[in-house]
């Protein structure tokens, strides 16, 4: 169990993922750079929020990213525009999703973004590195 995740038991999950795709016909499918094979790989890239309650994943909102068409943007734009629609409708049902931390790799905060979260009311984001930690000398995934 990482420090984080023994402190923290409920927390908004931001990532992307591309899955590798060998279909022609399959929509939002492009070359995309894969952190799993290392390479540019023929796949779809897909963003989603995900709530974590102790061990238990909800997604909550999953989006595939295209590289044409009027919505091909960065993923910041790509973020904000889901982060404001799941806000939106919390806030309908009287859930004030910014009171849930929000948990993203390093790469994903940029000053201008930090500040576009904090305008929606996002003040608490824990940004998770890409290296490894050690907990009592040991190794932690």
């Amino acid at each position: 169990m990482s420090c984080i995740s023994a402190v923290i038991l409920s927390c908004t999950v931001i990532d992307n993922s591309v899955m590798d795709r060998f279909g022609k016909l399959l929509r939002c499918t492009w070359n995309w750079y894969s952190g799993r094979y290392h390479k540019v790989i023929r796949g779809q890239d897909l963003l989603g929020i995900v709530l974590t309650i102790n061990k238990m994943a909800l997604p909550l909102h999953l989006l595939f990213r295209s590289k044409q068409g009027r919505y091909n943007t960065n993923k910041a734009d790509v973020l904000i525009f889901m982060l404001s629609r799941l806000k939106a409708a919390c806030d309908r049902e009287g859930i004030d999703l910014t009171q849930v931390p929000l948990t993203m790799d390093s790469w994903f905060v940029s000053q201008p973004l930090r500040q576009r979260l904090h305008a929606l009311g996002f003040t608490k984001i824990i940004i998770a590195g890409k290296s490894n930690y050690t907990q009592n000398r040991r190794p932690v995934s």
